[in-house]
């Protein structure tokens, strides 16, 4: 590809033709439309290349359109101008907007905004599903479980979520793509909602089963704003942002057991529900305003068809099949353990409050998620995300083996905020090694699959838990050990299909 060369003259003369073009095109709503929060300028570029061993220079109109708060949103061809005279202008090398260089259409340059307005929405959906997990056990028994059949109930409960969640997932990045990313984002909240109400009014088991059931509708809303995160932020900078995602799913766990014991403990499950609905309706509102989604092109294709497309990505590459089959077993391993922690931590305490103390034992291990995931994905950043994922790994079997030896409350506690940390590194690593072996137009779709194993690992590990619960409850570590040493095999074989 030959750059043509100009005199001074004749780039005097083009360039001044292009400018006249862009105002008038600027002025021309069919092309550009009404822009009531920006404004607009046309960027002319010069691009040559070579045809029939002739050099030829075309003039490429591009608009660059920057928000209300001067944050950059998009960079597009109007093809509908330039194509028309020069269909070769697509083939641009670099865009150049007020003197500096874009290395990316859709960069934005307020991605640290974005990323905290996703930071604190995910750690509300955190604290919800932290509640859960920690206090729907002690819970069961006053809607008429029997405590002898709690194992059995949580472990299906949870599973069944999961297992609706499933079929699913496929859809939520082909609407986004086709629709909004900001619309299915927005309508995860919604049915959190409808589902913390109908459990929070459920007055039998089955009831409550039905709104834990729902939750399985509200998948894909963190994959798909990973997917927004890895559009926006500069790629030197993407592994950290992944890990204070990531991080912030462990820091809400934390809030939510943390603030969640002692209102259990005082006030009842209903009353815990009803604090989170309010807060899970004021995200809904801060996504609404907060939010504002990059202008990009949609797609009119069949949704089935993109569907199975993804499908295909991911089955037709190596690589990506086995990093899915590792977050499977890893994810299996999670939650071989996490779903009975609550019944673990109660074994080792009988005191007078039960849900206090579950919520600080679980809130002890998101600190070590706070305190050294932006560290790791930091530290990713510069030496490679593989060889941190493999670390990470190994240090999630180690402590699996470590608890599968303590007995008491003292010694469970480190390790468990070791396991958490560990676990939490696992999925943001993964996920920025996915999101860098697919390409810019498919990454929304092929992200929204990132959370499918551990789905399917959130539908076998409580099925598996429970029936091992039943005969010994300690025996989940050592069967928790062997998945995660599973899940690092494949993620060394992932690697190799990788590189």
């Amino acid at each position: 590809m030959g750059m043509a060369r100009f005199s001074w003259s004749q780039g005097f003369l083009r360039g001044s033709a292009g400018f006249w073009m862009s105002q008038n095109v600027l002025k021309n709503k069919k092309y550009f439309g009404r822009r009531p929060w920006g404004w607009a300028r046309a960027v002319v570029a010069w691009h040559g290349y070579q045809r029939d061993q002739r050099p030829h220079a075309f003039l490429a109109i591009h608009i660059c359109h920057l928000d209300r708060h001067g944050s950059l949103c998009s960079i597009r061809l109007l093809s509908d101008v330039t194509r028309r005279a020069h269909p070769f202008t697509a083939n641009l090398n670099c865009y150049s907007v007020c003197g500096h260089h874009v290395a990316s259409p859709i960069m934005g340059t307020m991605w640290p905004r974005l990323l905290f307005l996703f930071t604190v929405v995910s750690i509300v959906e955190a604290m919800l599903y932290g509640s859960l997990s920690a206090f729907s056990p002690l819970h069961l028994p006053d809607i008429g479980v029997p405590r002898s059949d709690v194992q059995a109930w949580i472990g299906g409960i949870t599973s069944c979520a999961s297992l609706v969640s499933i079929p699913l997932a496929p859809l939520w990045g082909t609407l986004a793509d086709r629709y909004s990313r900001k619309l299915i984002i927005v309508r995860s909240f919604v049915v959190h909602v409808v589902a913390a109400t109908v459990m929070l009014l459920a007055p039998s088991i089955w009831v409550f089963a039905i709104g834990r059931a729902l939750l399985g509708f509200a998948s894909g809303d963190t994959a798909l704003m990973l997917a927004t995160i890895a559009d926006r932020t500069p790629t030197p900078r993407r592994g950290f942002a992944f890990a204070v995602v990531n991080g912030s799913l462990s820091v809400g766990s934390l809030l939510g057991t943390l603030l969640g014991g002692p209102i259990f403990d005082r006030f009842g499950f209903t009353v815990l529900l009803a604090c989170m609905v309010v807060l899970l309706m004021a995200v809904i509102l801060g996504l609404t305003l907060g939010y504002h989604e990059v202008p990009r092109a949609r797609t009119t294709r069949p949704i089935l068809t993109m569907a199975v497309e993804s499908v295909r990505i991911i089955t037709g590459s190596r690589a990506l099949r086995t990093i899915f089959f590792a977050q499977f077993l890893v994810g299996t391993s999670w939650m071989l353990v996490s779903t009975f922690s609550a019944l673990v931590i109660t074994s080792y305490y009988a005191g007078p409050d039960p849900g206090t103390t579950v919520g600080i034992v679980l809130a002890i291990g998101g600190v070590g998620t706070i305190l050294f995931g932006p560290l790791i994905g930091s530290i990713a950043d510069r030496v490679g995300y593989w060889p941190m994922l493999l670390t990470v790994s190994s240090s999630l079997l180690l402590a699996w083996l470590a608890l599968s030896m303590v007995r008491g409350l003292g010694a469970y506690i480190p390790i468990w905020a070791v396991a958490t940390a560990s676990m939490a590194a696992v999925s943001s690593l993964s996920f920025n090694v996915i999101s860098n072996l697919v390409d810019d137009e498919s990454r929304g779709r092929i992200m929204a699959f990132v959370y499918l194993p551990l789905n399917f690992g959130s539908v076998v590990g409580p099925i598996l838990g429970g029936v091992i619960a039943t005969r010994s409850l300690f025996a989940i570590f050592p069967a928790a050990a062997v998945c995660a040493m599973l899940g690092l095999y494949f993620f060394g074989r992932a690697r190799s299909a990788a590189t």
